[in-house]
């Protein structure tokens, strides 16, 4: 199986608390439409953060926005 791996390079604490919580939430989220996070390793030494996810095989969010122009509350409830 292929994962993702998002990497953050700091060394800013809060930074690290805000990683930490993020994929604490999204670990609780299970939804056909949202990537799922797997783990999160935190190496201090070097400063970096790695989050590990479910691989997505398609083109980003943001490609398919800039095709269409726009984003609309109509195009969001489908």
């Amino acid at each position: 199986k292929e994962y993702a791996a998002k990497i953050v390079r700091t060394r800013d604490e809060e930074i690290v608390f805000l990683l930490k919580n993020e994929y604490k939430n999204l670990s609780l989220i299970e939804h056909q439409n949202v990537i799922k996070v797997h783990d999160l390793y935190i190496d201090h030494g070097k400063g970096d953060v790695y989050g590990v996810m479910e691989l997505f095989d398609g083109d980003e969010l943001f490609c398919h926005l800039s095709s269409i122009g726009h984003y609309s509350g109509i195009l969001s409830s489908r």
